[in-house]
């Protein structure tokens, strides 16, 4: 009995410890800024930055995009067979993991950067030329702002 006693304790501040160790990494760094109403009053904004990890996750996604949208707008929009393969790999990408704050700028825009690739797809797939091209517009104009986004 007293072994087990023993182990129970010892495993107990082993996950302790782990869970410390993991609550150091995730802290995020907040500026604060204000800002001042029309009826002169002010409202206090909390931006939340991203963490390296996070920041090198989005990189990582944003170039997968980027790839992705070269692929479609590369392919022979008569190869169906091309064109699904490649609507296949976009809809198999992976979702934001659980560790992710999900109200930052930067993943919003990777969301919506998400959204105009399957638009690409499925504007080549149906044949819709208006839908690509407003698109390919929007994906330019999402992806430059985010990659500045990142840049600072």
């Amino acid at each position: 009995m007293r072994i087990i006693s023993i182990k129970f304790i010892l495993l107990f501040f082993c996950c302790s410890l782990i869970n410390c160790e993991n609550k150091e990494k995730k802290e995020k760094i907040t500026e604060k800024k204000t800002t001042i109403l029309e009826n002169n009053t002010t409202k206090k904004e909390v931006k939340v930055l991203l963490t390296l990890e996070e920041k090198n996750y989005i990189e990582k996604r944003l170039e997968e995009y980027i790839n992705i949208k070269q692929d479609f707008n590369n392919v022979d929009k008569s190869n169906n067979t091309k064109v699904g393969q490649l609507n296949k790999k976009l809809s198999e990408l992976p979702s934001f993991p659980e560790w992710f704050s999900k109200n930052t700028p930067e993943i919003r825009y990777l969301e919506l950067i998400k959204m105009f690739t399957i638009d690409i797809g499925n504007s080549i797939a149906t044949r819709n030329n208006q839908l690509l091209k407003l698109s390919n517009a929007d994906f330019e104009k999402y992806s430059s702002e985010l990659k500045s986004m990142l840049k600072e």
